[in-house]
């Protein structure tokens, strides 16, 4: 029997290089600030793993919640969360 599938470091809002898909860059500066306040105003126990440009729209914050799951907050060009997705 093969061993499982070992999960890969997910890199840190402070880390360099490529985010999560084709077309999406790390953010840095300012914008970084202003998507992870906004996305943790609704996960405020929440860990950054993660702020990016979104490939289906403008920004997107990868946070790892206190009681276990991942989610992806998606915030907009006026840094107001548009919508989230839960990642078991």
């Amino acid at each position: 029997m093969a061993a499982p599938p070992r999960r890969m470091p997910t890199p840190t809002a402070t880390d360099e290089g490529g985010g999560g898909h084709a077309g999406e860059e790390p953010l840095t500066g300012d914008i970084a600030a202003q998507v992870e306040a906004a996305a943790l105003a609704e996960y405020p126990d929440a860990t950054v793993v993660r702020l990016e440009t979104d490939s289906d729209g403008v920004y997107e914050a990868h946070l790892e919640t206190a009681d276990g799951p991942e989610v992806t907050v998606e915030v907009d060009e006026n840094f107001e969360v548009t919508g989230e997705e839960t990642h078991p």
